[in-house]
């Protein structure tokens, strides 16, 4: 099962994902004002053991740029290639608490980011996500994927 969290500030703790492991969640993703989620297409992922990107609208607009679709797992490389980045990812609650615990993550998009640098992830080719505005990664995040 994927836990929704509505958060309009990263504040998202390894209490609330160990409680989420507790429920019988083994993903999560995010939600708030700028990110939302088309649920009948959210519903229809098929969830592995690993993160998940899946496909994704900007203001309901389909970008179509994620040349990587029609590959089951992917890495960094291949979601970097896209001319649009985006944070549209379906988190492994494992995988996160784990980084959570070796790294200060205080944006999603480093969540992503790291995610990505971490291990090949699956895809999944439904538009799962709706995006209002473009995201940041912070200074650390920048500063330290260098060295992986």
């Amino acid at each position: 099962m994927i836990k929704q969290f509505e958060l309009e500030t990263w504040d998202l703790s390894e209490q609330q994902l160990n409680k989420s492991l507790q429920e019988g969640y083994t993903h999560f993703v995010v939600v708030n004002k700028n990110i939302k989620l088309y649920k009948n297409m959210f519903k229809a992922v098929e969830l592995k053991p690993c993160t998940i990107v899946a496909d994704y609208t900007v203001n309901q607009q389909y970008i179509n740029d994620c040349h990587y679709f029609g590959k089951s797992m992917i890495n960094f490389n291949d979601w970097i290639e896209n001319i649009n980045h985006y944070p549209n990812v379906i988190f492994h609650i494992e995988t996160s608490l784990k980084l959570l615990q070796q790294y200060t993550i205080t944006k999603i998009f480093d969540l992503a980011l790291l995610s990505l640098l971490q291990e090949d992830v699956a895809t999944d080719s439904h538009v799962v996500f709706d995006f209002k505005k473009g995201f940041k990664t912070s200074g650390f995040c920048v500063g330290n994927c260098a060295s992986f």
